[in-house]
């Protein structure tokens, strides 16, 4: 497996070599054109002049004898710091005359000559035959007034002292990117150091993590996004820690819940079984106790079906038209004995009102908070439930005067399987559940709560009302 730290640096040096190239390369073709190129114009320009000058004094005639004669007299009217060699031919090559320079042979038959011969000017680079030097050469036609070409001016320019200054600053060029190179491998190595290094701490805690030491913690170096994998990280790190907290506080919460009953039922069922069953009230006692847990063991199963069906999205809602007034009446109803055999007074303010919902899903909502109501208020206590319509907002309140709750514990108290006090009877789903519906609802949940003071529930819902419908008075 190739680390990210090689590929790093391979991709980055990869980059940085191709720009160089590319630097260099253009640098290096800027340099050739510009000292080449000077020295051809600069030749050309030389060139133009001198055939300008001969062609305007050239008689009438086409003869190679007045080219031998006129050929001395052009010379002679060159500049004396020429430093270019000058050469005059006929249009056969037969050298004829030499300016500042030695005649190493008698006869020219180059690629420039044979352009210029052609009627256009010609510029060849290479190698002089016998001198071995390197050289540049332009060649143009000498004409006569019927522009038939008669001879040739050829100027020719030593290139030994040009490809000395183009080599040198070419190997300075080379030289130059070489060293950028190395640098930057370097500095690619430094930067990859860098950023590896606290993947690799980030890694190695991932892996204590994973192999279940979650007291580990990752160094957050940086404000970035390996900072931010290590806040991400340190955050899993501690849901895990709060879920595993969580998951335990259920087992133990369900293992009361679920053996109260049991041992009721079990010690009612061998009561049962080891008494006279001809005792028809003791036995229709046992029967009814064992019908009755039976039943808080199905509420319970119950509870956690619909918290996993809620919170998975696997329970949809029945929307209709919902009368709020009837469904809160037949709520408080439901728990009017309950509350009489505790000496609590229950309290129902509403008026005639229509919402959209789910009516078995908002039932359950306010059973839940009534229930919680009564349950957590002591004897001679209170419980109220009054609704309220604002414009297109519904808000329905349970409140109490109970023992109500620490501030610490409101913003957990919906969370599932929490419950401020493990004591306390129930799974510790009610809430959740609660929420959940309230959430498909597109409602808000806001609980207040005191100790001494009890406990407020508000349930806001959204709603299009009809317009002819009456807000109660609080």
């Amino acid at each position: 497996m190739q680390s990210i730290k090689k590929r790093l640096v391979w991709q980055t040096l990869l980059i940085i070599i191709l720009i160089v190239t590319l630097l260099e390369g253009f640098f290096i073709l800027a340099v050739r054109q510009y000292y080449y190129g000077s020295t051809e114009q600069m030749l050309l320009n030389r060139a133009g002049v001198a055939v300008s000058f001969y062609n305007r004094y050239l008689p009438d005639d086409s003869s190679g004898l007045l080219i031998k004669d006129k050929a001395r007299y052009v010379l002679e009217n060159i500049p004396r710091d020429e430093t270019a060699r000058v050469e005059i031919m006929d249009w056969k090559g037969n050298l004829i005359a030499v300016h500042n320079g030695l005649v190493t042979r008698q006869k020219v038959s180059t690629p420039d000559f044979q352009q210029a011969v052609k009627g256009s000017t010609g510029i060849w680079r290479g190698r002089e035959e016998g001198s071995d030097e390197r050289i540049l050469a332009v060649s143009t036609p000498l004409q006569n007034w019927q522009n038939d070409v008669v001879g040739v001016l050829r100027y020719v320019a030593s290139l030994e002292d040009t490809d000395k200054t183009v080599i040198k600053i070419t190997s300075a060029a080379l030289t130059l990117g070489l060293l950028v190179i190395l640098l930057s491998m370097f500095l690619s190595l430094w930067l990859a150091r860098g950023i590896i290094h606290p993947i690799q701490d980030i890694t190695a805690v991932a892996g204590r993590m994973a192999g279940g030491n979650f007291d580990v913690k990752a160094v957050k170096q940086r404000d970035d996004e390996i900072g931010q994998l290590a806040d991400t990280l340190n955050y899993m790190s501690e849901e895990i820690v709060k879920s595993d907290r969580v998951k335990n506080e259920f087992i133990s919460s369900i293992s009361h819940e679920l053996r109260t009953p049991l041992t009721s039922i079990k010690g009612w069922a061998e009561t049962v079984l080891e008494g006279s069953l001809e005792d028809k009230q003791e036995t229709r006692e046992g029967l009814t106790i064992i019908s009755r847990e039976t039943d808080r063991m199905i509420d319970l199963v119950e509870e956690l079906l619909d918290f996993s069906g809620l919170h998975t999205g696997r329970i949809q809602l029945h929307q209709g038209k919902v009368p709020l007034d009837r469904l809160l009446q037949e709520v408080v109803r439901q728990f009017t004995i309950q509350a009489g055999e505790k000496n609590i007074q229950l309290d129902l303010q509403t008026a005639p009102m229509e919402i959209t919902g789910d009516y078995n899903r908002l039932k359950q909502v306010f059973i839940n908070l009534v229930h919680n109501g009564i349950k957590f208020t002591p004897a001679g206590g209170r419980v109220a439930v009054y609704s309220l319509q604002t414009g297109e907002a519904v808000r329905i309140t349970v409140e109490d005067n109970g023992e109500g709750m620490e501030e610490e514990d409101l913003p957990r108290v919906t969370e599932k399987f929490y419950k401020a006090r493990m004591n306390r009877p129930g799974s510790g789903l009610g809430l959740a559940i609660v929420e959940e519906i309230i959430k498909l609802h597109r409602g808000e949940l806001e609980i207040q709560s005191k100790p001494g003071w009890g406990t407020r529930v508000t349930i806001t819902l959204n709603q299009h009302l009809p317009e002819n419908k009456i807000s109660p008075k609080e």
